[in-house]
This record gives C-alpha cells, sequence and structure tokens, in this order.
C-alpha cells in the first residue's frame, strides 16, 4: 500500500496515463523520468499490475520497456542524437516484430539483436595492452609505494599528456604498455623511490577518447557515429542495426585513411571462433558493408541448413563445415547440385571423393536425400513369443535360432503349423509353412531364413473366439464381460454395476445358442426370476449368452423437454402426461412474445436412424481399417508392406475424388442448420447430439389456433421446442456464383433473390433446386414441360442449388471399339445383301 502512495504522490504525471497507448518517445520519457524519481523497470511493471492490467498486457509493457532502453543506451554512447531521426525511430518501433522474424542466411541474426549474442560495447574492461592512445583519451596516473599520489590527464590535440610539475609528455600514437615507460623515465627525476623499486607507477585509460566512424552499405541503418575508441568493427554494425538480407558476412571493407587496412570475414568468427579480424576503430575510419557475391542454398540433410555467402574457389566441403556437418539420416556418399548453366537448370551428381575439389557457384542448390530405408540383415518375429520384434540376420541362421534369440516359444503356442512371410526380389510375397514343433525339436530339416522374412508363430487363443457373456438392459454397465467357469447369474449382475433403480430383476431373459437339430429355432430362450440379490440363483450362465435386465412398468422415470427462443418463460420442462402436446407446453411457458416468428417454429428431436454410408464411404472406411492394421508395427515394415501402403493412399484419394453426391451435401445442410437453430437461439450445443437428431417443421399458428389436432404432435423425451424471433433475411447456397444472404422483400419470386446471389453456376442443377424453411420444411422445384416452377421464398429460408452429377466421358478405348464394332456390323450386312 506505501509503494501505491509513493507512485501516487512522485510520479503522478506518469502513472495516469496509459502505458498500453505511449508511443516510443513517450515511453522513453517515461523512463527518463522514472530514473529521476528513482525507480526501475520492475517498480513501473508492478504499478501497470496495481492498475488492473492483465499478464499478457504486462508482458507488451515489458518488452516496449526493453526497447526503449536500448534507444536510451544507444544515446549514452553516440553523441550523435541518431535516435531522433525518423529512420531510426521507424526502426526502433518494427525491432520487436522483426526480432521475432527468423531468415534462412547463415548469419543475418548474429548483429539483429534478437538472440542474446550482443556486441554492445563495455566499458567497464581493463585497458588492452595494444590500445594505441590518442587525443582525447583521459589517463588515470597512480603512483603509490614509497611515495604516494595520484593524476588525472587528457591527451591534447597535440598528443601531450600535460603534469603539474613535469610539461608535456607526448604519449600520442603509443600503446599503453610504451607510453607507460615513456612517463616513468619523466616520473624518475621527481620520485627517487622508483629507481629503487619502492614507489610503483600504474597507469590505465579511464575514459578513452570518442571517435567519429561512418557506416555505409547494406546495413540497416547507415551514418556517422560516435563512440568509445574501445569499439570494434562488431560493435559497429551492431550499433546500425545490423545487416540487410543482402549483405555480405565474407568481405566487410574497414578503411582509414583513405586505405582498405582489413577485410572482415564474419565466417570466421562463426565458424572457427577467430575474432582476429574484429580490430578497433579509428577516427574518421570508414566501414563499407557491400552486397553479397555468391551465395548457395542447402536445404536438408545438414545440421544448420539455410543460404550461405560462398567466396571464389571454396567447396562443397567447405559448404558442410560452414552448415555443421551431415545429419544422421542424411545419404552422406554423395550430393544433388541444381546447377543454372546456359540458363537452364541442371543436376550435377557429386560424390563423396570430389567434395574437396568441386568448386561451388552463386545460385547453386545443394540437396541431400535421406539414407536409402533398406535393411540388409532384418528379420521380423511376430506372434507366441516372449520377446516379438526386429532381429539382426546372422549367416545360416534357421527358424530355431530366431525363436531362441526371442526368448523361446509362449505356453499357447499353436504347434502344428507357423509360416515365414518372404519378400522376393520383385516386392511380392511367399508364404512358407512348417510345423513349429518339428523345428524346435530338429525332427525335420532345418529352414534357412533370408533377410526381410516374418516369422509368424500362431497362439492357439488368436484361432477360437474368446468365450464372452453380454449383459444390457437396465443395469449400470451394460457390455461384454469375459465368461468364467461357476459363474453365475448373480455374479454377472454384480459384474455389470448392479441393476439400475427402474430396473426388475422378474423375467429376466436368457438367450443362448440353440443346440438343438430344430432347424427352425434360431436361440434357446429361458426366464429367470430373482428375488434379491443377497441371496445365489441356481441357474447357470454358459459362453456366449444374452442376459437382459428390463425395466419395471411400474416404475417412470421423470422426462423432460425444452421451449427455447421468444416465449414468455423459456426453459425445462417436465412432461406431465403421454397425452401432452405442442400447445399445452406452449401455453405452460406463458405464450408467445410480440417478437416470435411462427412460421419458423421447428422442434429438434432425437432419432435412433443413423444415415446409411455410401459405397463409396465404406470402400473408404475398409481401406483405412487395412492401412491401420498394416501400420500397426509401422518400424518393421517390409518392402512389399510399404508398397501396398501406397497403393491403398492411391486408391482412398481415388474414392475420396469421387465421394461428391448432392445427398452428402444435403446430409451436411440438415447437420447445419441445426447447428444454426442452436446458436440462433442460444441454445446449449452439449446436450444436442447432432449426427442423432434432426429438425421437424411444425405450423405453431395452426397449432394455437386449433389445439389436439394432427398439426398439434405429442411431445417427446427431449424435444426442444424452438420458436424464433422475427427473421428479415433469405440465405443463398451452393452452386451460385456468389452465395450470400440477402434481405427479404415481400412478392418477390425465388429467382430474384438467386439472381442477387449472381444466378446459376455452370455446374449448377437448376431442376434440383430446394428450399428449406425456418420451421425446416423442405419444398423443391416441380417442372411444368420446359419450365422449372421454383418454391416460393419466405423470410428465414436457405435456398440450397445442388451440384450437377459427374458423367464420365468415354474413353479413347470404348470410342475404339464401339467404331470397330459398328464397322463389322455395316460390312456383314453388305455381304449378306
Amino acid at each position: 500500500m506505501s509503494n501505491n502512495f509513493q507512485y501516487s504522490q512522485t510520479f503522478e504525471d506518469i502513472s495516469s496515463k496509459d502505458f498500453r497507448e505511449l508511443s516510443s518517445s513517450e515511453m522513453e520519457l517515461l523512463i527518463r523520468r522514472a530514473k529521476a524519481q528513482g525507480l526501475t523497470q520492475s517498480d513501473l511493471l508492478k504499478m501497470a499490475k496495481s492498475k488492473g492490467y492483465s499478464d499478457s498486457d504486462i508482458n507488451k509493457l515489458d518488452k516496449k520497456l526493453k526497447v526503449a532502453q536500448n534507444k536510451s543506451y544507444v544515446a549514452q554512447n553516440a553523441s550523435t542524437p541518431l535516435e531522433d531521426t525518423r529512420m531510426r525511430q521507424k526502426w526502433e518501433e518494427e525491432i520487436e516484430v522483426f526480432r521475432e522474424l527468423k531468415s534462412d542466411i547463415y548469419g543475418f541474426e548474429v548483429f539483429s539483436g534478437n538472440n542474446f549474442l550482443s556486441f554492445q560495447s563495455n566499458l567497464n574492461l581493463p585497458t588492452p595492452p595494444d590500445y594505441i592512445l590518442g587525443p582525447g583519451d583521459k589517463l588515470f596516473i597512480d603512483i603509490y609505494g614509497q611515495s604516494e599520489n595520484y593524476y588525472q590527464a587528457e591527451i591534447s590535440p597535440d598528443g601531450d599528456l600535460i603534469l603539474e610539475n613535469f610539461g608535456p609528455i607526448n604519449v600520442s600514437g603509443l600503446n599503453i604498455n610504451d607510453a607507460k615507460r615513456r612517463l616513468v623515465l619523466r616520473l624518475k627525476k621527481i620520485y627517487k623511490g622508483i629507481a629503487s623499486a619502492k614507489t610503483f607507477v600504474n597507469i590505465s585509460v579511464g575514459i578513452p577518447r570518442v571517435v567519429r566512424i561512418n557506416i555505409v552499405g547494406e546495413v540497416n541503418l547507415p551514418g556517422t557515429y560516435n563512440f568509445s575508441a574501445f569499439n570494434t568493427v562488431y560493435n559497429a554494425i551492431y550499433l546500425a542495426g545490423g545487416i540487410t538480407e543482402n549483405a555480405t558476412l565474407r568481405e566487410v571493407k574497414h578503411y582509414r585513411n583513405n586505405k582498405l587496412i582489413n577485410t572482415v570475414d564474419i565466417y570466421k568468427f562463426l565458424s572457427n571462433g577467430d575474432g582476429s579480424s574484429n580490430v578497433r576503430l579509428e577516427n574518421n575510419d570508414l566501414i563499407v558493408v557491400g552486397p553479397y557475391t555468391n551465395r548457395v542454398t542447402i536445404s536438408k540433410g545438414v545440421k544448420n541448413p539455410g543460404k550461405f555467402e560462398i567466396k571464389l574457389g571454396e567447396t562443397i566441403s567447405n559448404l558442410l563445415k560452414y552448415a555443421g556437418g551431415f545429419t544422421e539420416k542424411a545419404y552422406s556418399k554423395s550430393v544433388k547440385i541444381t546447377r543454372i548453366i546456359d540458363n537452364k537448370y541442371k543436376i550435377v551428381d557429386v560424390n563423396k571423393d570430389q567434395f574437396e575439389f568441386f568448386q561451388l557457384k552463386s545460385g547453386d542448390i545443394i540437396k541431400i536425400d535421406k539414407v536409402i530405408e533398406k535393411f540388409e540383415n532384418r528379420l521380423v518375429v511376430k506372434g507366441s513369443v516372449f520377446k516379438p520384434g526386429t532381429f539382426s540376420l546372422d549367416e545360416n541362421m534357421t527358424v530355431k535360432e530366431l525363436i531362441e534369440k526371442a526368448e523361446g516359444l509362449k505356453p499357447d503356442t499353436f504347434m502344428d503349423r507357423a509360416f515365414i512371410t518372404r519378400t522376393n526380389n520383385d516386392y511380392s510375397t511367399t508364404n512358407i509353412s512348417f510345423n513349429i514343433l518339428d523345428q524346435m525339436n530338429k525332427s525335420d530339416s532345418p529352414i534357412y531364413l533370408k533377410n526381410d522374412d516374418i516369422l509368424n508363430v500362431l497362439s492357439v487363443n488368436d484361432l477360437k473366439d474368446d468365450s464372452y457373456i453380454e449383459i444390457s438392459g437396465a443395469v449400470n454397465k451394460p457390455g461384454v464381460y469375459p465368461f468364467s467357469v461357476n459363474l453365475d447369474l448373480d455374479d454377472l449382475i454384480l459384474l455389470a454395476g448392479g441393476v439400475r433403480k427402474n430396473a426388475t430383476l422378474n423375467n429376466i431373459e436368457i438367450s443362448r445358442t440353440k443346440s438343438s437339430n430344430n432347424s427352425q429355432k434360431s436361440s434357446e430362450v429361458f426366464y429367470v426370476n430373482i428375488n434379491d440379490l443377497k441371496s445365489s440363483s441356481d441357474f447357470t450362465l454358459m459362453p456366449f449368452d444374452n442376459v437382459v435386465i428390463r425395466k419395471d412398468p411400474n416404475i417412470e422415470t421423470i422426462k423432460f423437454i425444452r421451449v427455447e427462443g421468444e416465449v414468455i418463460y423459456p426453459g425445462k420442462y417436465a412432461i406431465s402426461s403421454k397425452k401432452e402436446r405442442i400447445s399445452d407446453i406452449i401455453q405452460r411457458a406463458g405464450g408467445l412474445n410480440e417478437f416470435a416468428y411462427l412460421k419458423g417454429a421447428t422442434i429438434i428431436r432425437k432419432t435412433e436412424f443413423a444415415e446409411n454410408y455410401s459405397d463409396i464411404q465404406k470402400q473408404i472406411e475398409d481401406l483405412n481399417n487395412l492401412k491401420n492394421k498394416i501400420s500397426l508395427n509401422h518400424e518393421n515394415l517390409t518392402e512389399s508392406e510399404k508398397l501396398l501402403i501406397i497403393r491403398i493412399d492411391e486408391d482412398l484419394e481415388k474414392f475420396k475424388s469421387e465421394d461428391n453426391s448432392n445427398q452428402d451435401f444435403s446430409s451436411y445442410v440438415k447437420k447445419e442448420r441445426i447447428s444454426e437453430i442452436v446458436k440462433r437461439n442460444a441454445i446449449s450445443e452439449d446436450d444436442i447430439p447432432f449426427a442423432k437428431s434432426e429438425s421437424i417443421g411444425i405450423d405453431l399458428e395452426k397449432i394455437l389456433q386449433d389445439s389436439g389436432t394432427r398439426s398439434d404432435l405429442l411431445i417427446e423425451d427431449g424435444d426442444i421446442i424452438v420458436v424464433p424471433k422475427r427473421l428479415e433475411t433469405i440465405r443463398l447456397r451452393g452452386e451460385l456464383l456468389y452465395p450470400t444472404t440477402v434481405r427479404h422483400i415481400p412478392l418477390r419470386g425465388l429467382k430474384f433473390y438467386i439472381n442477387s446471389a449472381g444466378g446459376f453456376d455452370t455446374k449448377a442443377k437448376r431442376s434440383g433446386t430446394y428450399v428449406v424453411y425456418a420451421n425446416g420444411d423442405v419444398s423443391r422445384t416441380k417442372k411444368l414441360l420446359f419450365f422449372n416452377l421454383f418454391p416460393k421464398a419466405e423470410p428465414g429460408c436457405e435456398v440450397i442449388v445442388p451440384k450437377k452429377s459427374l458423367k464420365n466421358p468415354l474413353a479413347a478405348s470404348q470410342i475404339l471399339n464401339f467404331t470397330t464394332g459398328l464397322a463389322a456390323l455395316i460390312l456383314a450386312i453388305n455381304q449378306i445383301n
């Protein structure tokens, strides 16, 4: 509480503003004022949190503060106010978005500031021994020992260091060690202890001079910069906002006094850690970052894929070194190079022994394939062994040796027969059957295995159906349960979680597979009465029995319906009588309000009828099941199984392209219409199973006028009566040029609204156009001679224009057969005549 009070008293002019709306310049001002008040960035974030900012807003504010701090740092280290220029302001405002982008150019992000590698200058370091002194350097001279004194002196423009009682001492152009020796020679005259090693002298650069350098070329913020002489070429490039995507990283030119003194190859630093070319800057130095000359691309198969700048004469070996080498699954024996030769693309295969000599050219695209997915010594064991899986093929290996590798056979193994699936040279398969017991006892000739053989060991349990019992009806956990000897009816009911509150233990029906010779009788049926689950019944269950626990006819559960939409009291209502109708429920809901649209009223009712799959959908499902079955053990697939999966995928694509019937479109429209009714009237989707629901149109106006008639339907459990709000639009969908929703205009025909959607598409089946009204009723287009009589359009309806069915054109072979047959028929007729 005290912190908030302090903020409000000393920081009121800033804290009263919305931090989220501050511009970059205002954010910088905020930081300056905060520092003046002794507040840190953490304090500003706490202040934002106390003002009710969300975590997302606080994260964004944190990023803005960091950007503003970077600008402030630049301002402190560059005497030229570059942060106030329009170019730098624009760059700083976009830097956060820029930092989130990744470039595929090798080394591009080093100077961009979007990683943790920073080349900001650091003044808190000892003076480098090779640092050359010059005008503007401020030296700290410390004399200690037998005599003590301390001097601070700045090197004059003439290069002299002026100390009291010593006169000028010229140190310009000397490194720090040479300057110290020259200075000691002058100090010996006054401090006699220096010669006897009783007095010591230490010299350091306290404040380095400011140098003015120019940065031009492919950098984001070219210009003139003033900063400490401790800075190097890398610091300058970083300060200039990093390089552009067209910049060179291999030949950065460093000029001094109009002469080229250094060519910086940044790849040496990135690949070998060699920073020898990162020299310190002097006044009026010029750094030129030119465009790249030669760039190649390597996308896959290496640890650092991307675009690389290549110098003249560099080879594939150099490129692989920059890219980190091959990945584990790369095919390293050769690479493929796509190269432009005579203005055409050509493929060049380069083998491993040529990597050291094959020189790269600008624009080359290097592709590295994956290692060949082919095993030379693989065996697969499936089925009734203790350790199924993949094993290596040894020389002259037999079935017995492979089973021993798989830790032997299980007790339930079917000993009479096992089989080997062997892959042939053309990827077809051959089945080899044998008696596994004879192989294990060596009573039969040993079977020698080959690469990619699959040994299938069967279990006796795989060759017969599992014994089970099914229980259904009014139990808590209906379903299939395994059969056990001595399992009685009471135990089965308890396994099923007991009976429900509306269940009866009288007249339990048990159906059993018939055991008599009577062909007219499909099953045997038994009826059992149990007084209490605590007492055991005498009825003995058999495998595959089906037990049905029925509901007690004297116990009736409460059933509910819902009324939604424009009624006085929408909500949930219990069904009080089996004779209750729609009009009774509307009356119990208080009647309709003034906004109700009676023509759009509908009932959403659960239905147990699921739509049948089409033949194509059934084939798609069967193929998917087969594919999943084969792919179950995807690590041990043989070549024939891989090819089979490829063929299945091709068949699936073909079937999916054919599965485009109007029936499927109609089914989709039905489900989406229910979803639209639900959303429009704010009904919870959790209570409606769309796959088993349908909307039933009702004539609510007629129902309310004359209740109890045929239109006034009896209500059922789970019904949802929806009375929508007055509708004023018409929706057009399907094969139209511009499917849209338009405003309903009285006395306008359906053709008017179709024209409002741009008219029919060329694929439209005009005669199949139909209208789904707001209450769910459907009206189709009728045909009179050559004219289409379109149905009436009403508010809230939906116009559906289906697609024409695809017609398969005659193939060339069919046309040829037809014409050949016709010619033969004409010739035969002429001969008869």
